[in-house]
């Protein structure tokens, strides 16, 4: 009788130690799963730093190009009002010079003013 609830506690104990085995072997595979998706997660955190990174720097190059412009802008404003001042000017002369110049002359000279007033 004691050989077989012997025989008997030897084969739970031989299930046990299989089944032990089995969760070993489950909770290993779950461990390397848990360790690739946190690679892949490191390396999309990664992504998205170097993404914000370049985000920055573009936006920063963004704003030093509407800058310039922004200056640009400026300085073809004032060289057009200095332009404009001076075609008056020029124009100005030149009514007070038209009794002087032919009439062919006056109106290459009249010419020449619009062409530039147009530009």
């Amino acid at each position: 009788m004691l050989s077989h609830v012997y025989n008997r506690s030897c084969r739970r104990l031989r299930i046990r130690v299989l089944q032990m085995e089995t969760l070993r072997q489950r909770l290993k595979e779950k461990d390397d799963t848990i360790e690739k998706q946190l690679q892949t997660v490191k390396s999309a955190q990664q992504d998205k730093k170097n993404s914000d990174s370049r985000f920055y720097e573009v936006s920063e190059h963004m704003k030093v190009k509407e800058r310039k412009i922004c200056v640009l802008q400026r300085k073809v404003s004032c060289n057009a009002s200095q332009l404009c001042s001076s075609l008056y000017y020029t124009n100005h002369c030149l009514l007070l010079l038209s009794p002087f110049l032919c009439s062919r002359m006056w109106k290459f000279v009249l010419n020449i003013a619009v062409l530039i007033i147009c530009m």
